[in-house]
C-alpha cells in the first residue's frame, strides 16, 4: 500500500518494526502487491497504538481501524509469497470486506504469524536470517544522488517513493553504493549483499494508483545488467537497535 515516513525505526532482524508486517493475499492464500493492482497505492496506512489505520487517499470510502491483538489469532492460514509457504494469521471479515471494495476482487488481509517464521539463506554468509513479507531481503537502500542522476535523463522526474526503499541516504556520489559491502548507522552495522533488481512496481505513479511507462524505461537504458534493472542495494541488519534521520552514515 502507500508508504510511511517516519523520523526513527526499530531495526530488527526481519527488518524494520512494522514494516511490511501486513499483507493482502488473494483466495488461494496468494500474495497480491501492485504489480497486479496498482491502485494498491492509493491505501493510505499509519500505524497507531491500537493497530493499523487503512484509509482510501482519494476520500471514497471511511477509514478502517484495525485492532490488531497478537495473543487473540483469528485464524491461522497458509499464505504464499513467491517460492515461500509460511502460517500468517488472519485479521477479520471486516478488513476482508473493505479492502475487497477497494480491489474489486475477493481479498484477505494478513499479518505475519511469530511462530512461523519466514527464512532468507545468506548463502555467503553460511547462515538464514528471518524476514518479513518484504519481496526479498529485510532492508533496501536507496540514495538521493541516485535518484537525481535518474531524473536528469527523465522527461518528467520522478520521487523516491517510486521505489519504495527503507532507507535513503544523501550525500554519496551517484550509484557509489554499488561498491559498498558494509555500512554502520548510528550505533547499527548493516551487510549489503546484493543490487536490488527492479519491477513494473517503479512505474507505479503513487498519487495516481496507475502505472506507467517510466522510470524502468529508461533505468533500463543504463542501468540493465545481467541480473536485471539496477536501483538500491539489498541489506541485512547485523544488529538490532534505533536508527534516526540525519544520522551519519559510515562506509565499513
Amino acid at each position: 500500500m502507500s508508504g510511511i515516513s517516519v523520523y526513527e525505526a526499530e531495526v530488527r532482524e526481519r527488518g524494520l518494526n512494522g514494516d511490511r508486517f501486513a499483507m493482502v493475499v488473494d483466495e488461494t492464500g496468494k500474495f497480491i502487491t501492485q504489480r497486479e493492482f496498482p491502485e494498491l497505492a492509493l491505501i493510505g496506512t499509519q500505524l497507531i497504538a491500537s493497530g493499523l489505520r487503512l484509509y482510501d487517499r482519494k476520500g471514497r470510502w471511511d477509514e478502517l481501524i484495525i485492532a490488531i491483538d497478537s495473543e487473540s489469532p483469528i485464524l491461522s492460514v497458509d499464505v504464499k509469497i513467491w517460492n515461500d509457504q509460511v502460517m500468517a494469521r488472519t485479521v477479520g471479515q471486516e478488513a476482508d470486506d473493505w479492502l475487497s471494495r477497494c480491489l474489486g476482487k475477493s481479498v484477505r488481509l494478513v499479518i505475519m504469524n511469530d511462530t512461523s517464521p519466514r527464512i532468507l539463506k545468506l548463502a555467503d554468509q553460511g547462515h538464514h536470517i528471518e524476514v518479513s513479507f518484504a519481496d526479498e531481503f529485510p532492508y533496501l537502500l536507496t540514495s538521493m544522488a541516485s535518484l537525481e542522476s535518474l531524473n536528469r535523463k527523465l522527461a518528467a522526474p520522478v520521487d523516491m517513493r517510486h521505489f519504495r526503499p527503507n532507507l535513503v541516504i544523501a550525500g554519496s556520489s551517484a550509484f557509489e553504493e554499488d561498491s559498498w559491502k558494509m555500512i554502520q548507522i548510528g550505533t547499527i552495522r548493516f551487510k549489503i549483499c546484493k543490487p536490488c533488481e527492479r519491477c513494473m512496481v517503479v512505474n507505479v505513479d503513487p498519487d495516481e494508483g496507475v502505472r506507467k511507462r517510466e522510470p524502468l524505461k529508461t533505468l533500463a537504458s543504463f542501468r540493465k545488467r545481467s541480473g536485471g534493472i539496477l536501483f538500491g542495494q539489498d541489506l541485512v541488519a547485523l544488529e538490532s537497535g534505533v536508527i534516526r534521520v540525519g544520522e551519519e552514515v559510515v562506509l565499513l
